[in-house]
């Protein structure tokens, strides 16, 4: 006599066997896996963004946010607040079966869900080109550069022969611009310093991009870096984004400290 178990019933031993289903795909695996990768090289979405994301295969809005929906369902990505009626996604871990391994993983705190924000805001914009770079195409195309420490403010902007960017965060609360346009000439600095960033600059291929909040402090360097321009010898750009206001309204004096880098 053959006796079959269900998934329910009482094993001698007095327990009862559990099996694991598998949750379905509700979307495709490809899909899933980009919008996974898209989180972690950010930190963070929002469903704005993740609808300017450009995808080998096109995927209408609906597709989009059934992925979003799925992998956290599935518990690869939790969601929480960016500002009032607005949410952010994160990841949770390293989703199996996708190779994505992140040490940042979990909601972020505020000054660097406002750092994350402010990234995917400048990289992900509609007709943009640009895009933030991982630690892994960093050791890849710039091996020059890889070390311990890197920050993590590089970015590829595919216009201009390909330039390589670096990011200038000035989202504090206070309007120095002085102490920006000394920690930029630090930058430029820096990498003057390194012959393959040398190559580049000669080249045309480096930039930085400084990314502030107020439309009125951004004019008034961009009128300093304008000036400036010829001694510089790298582009510079000054990008506000006063959407990033609610964000800094919220963060406190000790917090705000923290972003001065």
């Amino acid at each position: 006599m053959i006796i079959v178990l269900s998934a329910r019933s009482p094993m001698s031993c007095g327990e009862t066997m559990k099996t694991k289903q598998q949750r379905p795909l509700t979307c495709s695996k490809q899909l899933a896996s980009h919008v996974l990768n898209h989180v972690a090289r950010y930190r963070l979405t929002t469903t704005d963004a993740l609808e300017t994301l450009e995808l080998p295969e096109p995927a209408t809005h609906k597709q989009k946010n059934d992925a979003l929906k799925h992998c956290t369902r599935m518990g690869w990505l939790g969601s929480d607040w960016l500002i009032r009626g607005i949410r952010y996604w994160y990841l949770t871990g390293s989703p199996e079966g996708f190779g994505i391994v992140s040490k940042h993983n979990g909601p972020l705190s505020e000054p660097a869900k406002l750092r994350a924000y402010a990234m995917l805001s400048f990289c992900s914009g509609l007709n943009s080109d640009r895009h933030k770079l991982t630690r892994i195409e960093i050791a890849k195309h710039f091996p020059e550069l890889d070390r311990s420490g890197l920050p993590d403010r590089y970015y590829l902007n595919s216009e201009n022969k390909g330039r390589l960017g670096l990011v200038r965060f000035d989202l504090g609360h206070h309007g120095r611009w002085d102490r920006v346009v000394d920690a930029t000439r630090q930058d430029i600095r820096s990498h003057l310093s390194e012959p393959a960033i040398r190559s580049l600059i000669s080249a045309d291929r480096f930039e930085i991009a400084i990314l502030t909040v107020l439309p009125q402090k951004a004019q008034r360097l961009r009128t300093i870096f304008e000036q400036q321009s010829a001694s510089l010898r790298i582009p510079i750009s000054v990008n506000d984004f006063p959407q990033l206001l609610p964000l800094i309204t919220s963060i406190t004096e000790t917090e705000v400290h923290s972003l001065q880098s």
